[in-house]
Order: C-alpha cells, then sequence, then structure tokens
C-alpha cells in the first residue's frame, strides 16, 4: 500500500469497535487496530541515520528526550517520553521480533520479514506508559504520531516501512506500506 492511502485510511476509520479473529473466537478491536495496525508497541522501520533520528524526535515540541542506552552488544536505544502518556524508543537496529510474522509463520510473511531485516536500520517504537490500550482516546493519539512519522519519513524522503499497517482484521500482506 501507498503512504498517502494508508495515511487517508487512518484520518478516515471510524470510531467503532470490530469483531475479528482471534485465537480463541472472537475479539472485539477498534476499527483503528482492526484496519490500520494502531496498537500499543507500533513501530515503524527506517532505513536513516540513527543520529538524525534522534535529533529530529528532539525538536519536536510533543517530545522529551530522557537518555540513550547501550545494550550488552553496545547497540543504542534512545529513548523518549511523548504527550507524558507514551514511550517512545529509537533502536539503531532490527531484530526479527519487529518485522512481519517475526520471520517465522507463512511463506508470504517471510518473505517480508527478510525484506525488512535487509532493507532497514533503525526502528522507531512507541507504547503506552500506562493506562488502558482500549481507550480509544490513546489509539488516536498513536494515530496522530503516525502522521507525524509519515511525515518525517516525506521530508527526509526516508525508505521506510511500516509492517502493521495491513491491520489485524484481513492480514492482507499487500497493504504493508512500504515507503518510498
Amino acid at each position: 500500500m501507498q503512504l498517502e492511502t494508508y495515511l487517508e485510511k487512518l484520518r478516515n476509520c471510524p470510531d467503532v469497535r470490530i469483531s475479528i479473529p482471534a485465537s480463541e473466537g472472537f475479539q472485539e478491536v477498534h476499527a483503528l487496530t482492526a484496519e490500520c495496525g494502531i496498537s500499543d508497541n507500533w513501530f515503524v522501520l527506517f532505513k536513516c541515520d540513527f543520529e538524525q533520528a534522534v535529533k529530529y524526535f528532539k525538536q519536536l515540541d510533543e517530545c522529551v528526550f530522557d537518555e540513550i542506552r547501550r545494550d550488552e552488544d553496545s547497540k543504542r536505544t534512545a529513548v523518549f517520553h511523548y504527550k507524558r502518556k507514551f514511550c517512545l524508543k529509537i533502536y539503531d537496529h532490527v531484530r526479527s521480533f519487529f518485522s512481519t510474522g517475526y520471520g517465522l509463520g507463512t511463506e508470504e510473511q517471510r518473505m517480508h520479514s527478510q525484506r525488512q531485516l535487509l532493507n532497514y536500520d533503525t526502528v522507531l517504537l512507541l507504547h503506552l506508559n500506562r493506562g488502558d490500550m482500549s481507550n480509544n482516546l490513546y489509539l488516536k493519539e498513536i494515530a496522530d504520531f503516525v502522521e507525524k512519522v509519515a511525515g518525517y519519513a516525506k521530508q527526509f524522503n526516508i525508505p521506510s516501512c511500516f509492517p502493521r499497517s495491513a491491520g489485524y482484521k484481513h492480514h492482507d500482506l499487500s497493504e504493508i506500506v512500504y515507503f518510498p
């Protein structure tokens, strides 16, 4: 799916709950989750300079920079607070759990996962600090944040992948957004 098509889908998503297949029967979720993949631990993959991404998000009014952490492999993670409700992390690496199907599942999922792991080197992750993700307001705030992330990608023409853009209802992997 094209990025602009996805953003239009986000903007026009109805404020309703939808029943989707779950491991045991069905589950009710907001249309933003079912149709657009908006949920807690929402992420996007970039092919960009880690420092450039950190610098960009530092200048956004809603983002308060906290620190840069290093793990045992010297991989870096920049930590921000977004609107005081969310934790925003920017990773200088992509691990398989950030890819479609975690590199497992169907052949189509594995194909997308391999493409994502090969072509991207930075992850931006947004998750709720506390609260209930069933609250539609949080989902709408994440959707608004997706607009900011898309603006960043478009402004600097940054190759990007939105792995969850296909949503949770249909699992149509042709709807994964790859930009440009």
